[in-house]
Protein backbone atom coordinates (compact mmCIF):
# COMPACT_ATOMS: atom_id res chain seq x y z
CA UNK A 1 0.00 0.00 0.00
CA UNK A 2 2.84 2.37 0.78
CA UNK A 3 4.10 1.91 -2.78
CA UNK A 4 0.72 2.94 -4.24
CA UNK A 5 0.52 6.05 -2.07
CA UNK A 6 4.12 6.93 -2.99
CA UNK A 7 3.47 6.50 -6.73
CA UNK A 8 0.32 8.65 -6.56
CA UNK A 9 2.22 11.33 -4.64
CA UNK A 10 5.07 11.35 -7.20
CA UNK A 11 2.59 11.67 -10.10
CA UNK A 12 0.75 14.45 -8.29
CA UNK A 13 3.99 16.38 -7.73
CA UNK A 14 5.54 15.79 -11.18
CA UNK A 15 2.58 16.74 -13.38
CA UNK A 16 2.65 20.48 -12.56
CA UNK A 17 6.44 20.57 -12.95
CA UNK A 18 6.31 18.91 -16.37
CA UNK A 19 3.39 20.94 -17.66
CA UNK A 20 4.94 24.30 -16.75
CA UNK A 21 7.77 23.43 -19.12
CA UNK A 22 5.50 23.26 -22.18
CA UNK A 23 5.56 26.17 -24.58
CA UNK A 24 2.52 28.39 -24.76
CA UNK A 25 1.04 29.49 -28.07
CA UNK A 26 2.44 33.01 -27.73
CA UNK A 27 5.86 33.04 -26.09
CA UNK A 28 6.01 36.79 -25.43
CA UNK A 29 2.83 37.06 -23.36
CA UNK A 30 3.09 36.94 -19.58
CA UNK A 31 1.46 34.17 -17.60
CA UNK A 32 -1.97 35.06 -16.25
CA UNK A 33 -3.59 33.75 -13.08
CA UNK A 34 -7.38 33.44 -12.75
CA UNK A 35 -10.07 31.55 -10.81
CA UNK A 36 -12.28 28.68 -12.00
CA UNK A 37 -15.10 26.83 -10.26
CA UNK A 38 -15.84 23.31 -11.56
CA UNK A 39 -18.87 21.21 -10.69
CA UNK A 40 -18.73 17.52 -11.66
CA UNK A 41 -21.09 14.63 -11.09
CA UNK A 42 -21.21 11.03 -12.20
CA UNK A 43 -21.13 7.38 -11.23
CA UNK A 44 -18.44 4.93 -10.21
CA UNK A 45 -18.25 1.15 -10.36
CA UNK A 46 -15.84 -0.75 -8.15
CA UNK A 47 -14.82 -3.95 -6.44
CA UNK A 48 -17.21 -3.41 -3.49
CA UNK A 49 -20.24 -3.85 -5.74
CA UNK A 50 -23.05 -1.49 -6.49
CA UNK A 51 -23.20 1.84 -8.25
CA UNK A 52 -21.95 4.87 -6.41
CA UNK A 53 -22.92 8.44 -7.22
CA UNK A 54 -20.52 11.34 -6.72
CA UNK A 55 -20.88 15.11 -6.89
CA UNK A 56 -17.77 17.27 -6.47
CA UNK A 57 -17.10 20.99 -6.28
CA UNK A 58 -13.64 22.32 -7.15
CA UNK A 59 -12.19 25.75 -6.47
CA UNK A 60 -9.18 26.20 -8.74
CA UNK A 61 -6.55 28.73 -9.58
CA UNK A 62 -5.74 28.70 -13.29
CA UNK A 63 -2.23 29.18 -14.64
CA UNK A 64 -1.06 29.67 -18.24
CA UNK A 65 -4.43 30.87 -19.51
CA UNK A 66 -6.42 27.92 -18.05
CA UNK A 67 -3.86 25.31 -19.09
CA UNK A 68 -2.93 24.30 -15.51
CA UNK A 69 -5.39 24.28 -12.62
CA UNK A 70 -4.51 23.62 -9.00
CA UNK A 71 -7.22 23.65 -6.38
CA UNK A 72 -9.15 22.24 -3.48
CA UNK A 73 -12.16 19.99 -3.90
CA UNK A 74 -14.97 18.83 -1.69
CA UNK A 75 -17.58 16.29 -2.66
CA UNK A 76 -20.40 14.00 -1.68
CA UNK A 77 -20.48 10.28 -2.60
CA UNK A 78 -23.40 7.92 -2.06
CA UNK A 79 -23.46 4.12 -2.44
CA UNK A 80 -26.96 3.08 -3.53
CA UNK A 81 -26.62 -0.56 -2.44
CA UNK A 82 -25.09 -0.15 1.03
CA UNK A 83 -26.65 3.19 2.07
CA UNK A 84 -23.16 4.45 2.68
CA UNK A 85 -21.97 7.98 2.02
CA UNK A 86 -18.68 9.85 2.25
CA UNK A 87 -17.40 13.40 2.05
CA UNK A 88 -14.00 13.68 0.35
CA UNK A 89 -11.75 16.73 0.78
CA UNK A 90 -8.75 16.73 -1.53
CA UNK A 91 -6.09 18.59 -3.50
CA UNK A 92 -6.71 18.57 -7.23
CA UNK A 93 -4.47 19.12 -10.25
CA UNK A 94 -5.88 19.41 -13.77
CA UNK A 95 -3.94 20.00 -16.98
CA UNK A 96 -5.49 20.90 -20.33
CA UNK A 97 -3.35 20.01 -23.33
CA UNK A 98 -3.06 22.58 -26.10
CA UNK A 99 -5.21 22.00 -29.15
CA UNK A 100 -6.17 23.92 -32.28
CA UNK A 101 -9.84 22.98 -31.82
CA UNK A 102 -12.41 23.59 -29.08
CA UNK A 103 -11.88 20.00 -27.88
CA UNK A 104 -9.07 20.07 -25.30
CA UNK A 105 -7.76 16.79 -23.80
CA UNK A 106 -7.18 16.85 -20.06
CA UNK A 107 -5.70 14.89 -17.18
CA UNK A 108 -7.06 15.13 -13.65
CA UNK A 109 -5.33 13.96 -10.45
CA UNK A 110 -6.88 14.18 -6.98
CA UNK A 111 -5.40 13.06 -3.66
CA UNK A 112 -6.90 13.64 -0.26
CA UNK A 113 -8.90 12.41 2.68
CA UNK A 114 -12.47 11.20 2.93
CA UNK A 115 -14.89 10.95 5.81
CA UNK A 116 -17.08 7.82 5.61
CA UNK A 117 -20.51 7.42 7.21
CA UNK A 118 -23.03 4.60 7.31
CA UNK A 119 -25.91 3.65 9.59
CA UNK A 120 -23.63 2.08 12.21
CA UNK A 121 -20.30 3.89 12.29
CA UNK A 122 -17.97 6.63 11.17
CA UNK A 123 -14.51 6.15 9.67
CA UNK A 124 -12.05 8.05 7.51
CA UNK A 125 -9.52 7.13 4.87
CA UNK A 126 -7.63 7.81 1.64
CA UNK A 127 -9.18 9.37 -1.48
CA UNK A 128 -7.33 9.28 -4.81
CA UNK A 129 -8.40 9.58 -8.46
CA UNK A 130 -6.47 9.64 -11.73
CA UNK A 131 -8.68 10.50 -14.71
CA UNK A 132 -8.43 11.64 -18.29
CA UNK A 133 -10.95 13.12 -20.64
CA UNK A 134 -11.71 16.27 -22.62
CA UNK A 135 -13.24 19.71 -22.34
CA UNK A 136 -15.32 21.51 -24.97
CA UNK A 137 -15.76 25.16 -23.99
CA UNK A 138 -17.12 24.90 -20.41
CA UNK A 139 -18.36 21.26 -20.60
CA UNK A 140 -16.04 18.38 -19.58
CA UNK A 141 -16.20 14.59 -19.57
CA UNK A 142 -13.69 12.52 -17.61
CA UNK A 143 -13.16 8.84 -16.93
CA UNK A 144 -10.56 7.31 -14.70
CA UNK A 145 -9.59 4.99 -11.89
CA UNK A 146 -9.91 5.51 -8.16
CA UNK A 147 -8.49 4.02 -4.98
CA UNK A 148 -10.31 4.79 -1.76
CA UNK A 149 -10.01 3.35 1.72
CA UNK A 150 -12.58 2.84 4.41
CA UNK A 151 -10.18 3.25 7.34
CA UNK A 152 -6.96 5.09 8.15
CA UNK A 153 -5.03 1.88 8.89
CA UNK A 154 -4.36 -0.15 5.77
CA UNK A 155 -4.17 -3.58 7.39
CA UNK A 156 -5.98 -5.64 4.75
CA UNK A 157 -7.10 -5.55 1.16
CA UNK A 158 -10.76 -5.50 2.22
CA UNK A 159 -10.26 -1.95 3.51
CA UNK A 160 -9.89 -0.61 -0.06
CA UNK A 161 -12.31 0.23 -2.79
CA UNK A 162 -11.00 0.58 -6.32
CA UNK A 163 -12.64 0.84 -9.69
CA UNK A 164 -13.67 3.14 -12.55
CA UNK A 165 -15.58 6.41 -12.47
CA UNK A 166 -17.21 8.52 -15.18
CA UNK A 167 -18.07 12.17 -14.54
CA UNK A 168 -19.47 15.10 -16.49
CA UNK A 169 -18.76 18.65 -15.43
CA UNK A 170 -19.16 22.30 -16.08
CA UNK A 171 -16.67 25.12 -15.50
CA UNK A 172 -17.96 28.46 -14.26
Amino acid sequence: MKKIVFIIAVIFIMMPVLSFGQETAVANESKKVSYAFINEFGNSFGNKGGIKHATVFLNNICFNKTQDLIGIGVGFEFDWGWYFYSIPIYANYRHYFTSNTNLKPLINIAVGYRFNFDTRRYSSGLYSVVATGFRVNAFSLTSGIFIKSLKEKFSSREEFSFGVEIKVGYTF
